[in-house]
C-alpha cells in the first residue's frame, strides 16, 4: 500500500444522512486497456464510530479493480483505520482479493465505476 501519501483524494459521494463521504484517488489509476480494466485506490469516510468484528473504526481504504467492460468489482485489499482520511493506527488489514461481483445501480461502487472508467478513458 504504497505512495499514499502522494495520493489526491476526490470527493466522489457525500451521503445526506449519515455525513459519511467516499474518496477516490484518480491521479493514480492503473489502466489495463486489453481487458478494460483499472484499479484504484478508495476511502469511506465516516463521522460516526463505525463497528465490525469488535474493531471501531472511522475510516476504511480500499485498492479496488474494476471491470469497465461487465461493470463489476472485485476488491484486491483493504485497512480499516481508527481515525478519519485512512490516518491514525492501521486496526485492520486484509490482502486477499474478493471475488468478482457485478457492480448494482446506484451504489456508491456504480459511482466509483463510473468516475473511474470515464477519467481513465475506459468507458
Amino acid at each position: 500500500m504504497s505512495n499514499l501519501a502522494l495520493a489526491e483524494w476526490t470527493l466522489i459521494f457525500k451521503s445526506s444522512d449519515s455525513k459519511s463521504k467516499y474518496f477516490a484517488d484518480l491521479s493514480n489509476i492503473k489502466v489495463n486497456e486489453k481487458y478494460s480494466k483499472l484499479r484504484l485506490w478508495t476511502i469511506e469516510d465516516f463521522v460516526d464510530t463505525q463497528e465490525a468484528a469488535n474493531y471501531l473504526y472511522l475510516s476504511v481504504k480500499s485498492y479496488a479493480e474494476f471491470d469497465c467492460k461487465n461493470l463489476q468489482i472485485r476488491i484486491m485489499a483493504y485497512s480499516v483505520y481508527e481515525e478519519n482520511m485512512a490516518k491514525g493506527e492501521r486496526i485492520f488489514s486484509k490482502g486477499t482479493p474478493w471475488e468478482w461481483e457485478k457492480i448494482n445501480k446506484n451504489t456508491i461502487y456504480d459511482l466509483y465505476q463510473r468516475k473511474a472508467c470515464k477519467t481513465s478513458g475506459l468507458s
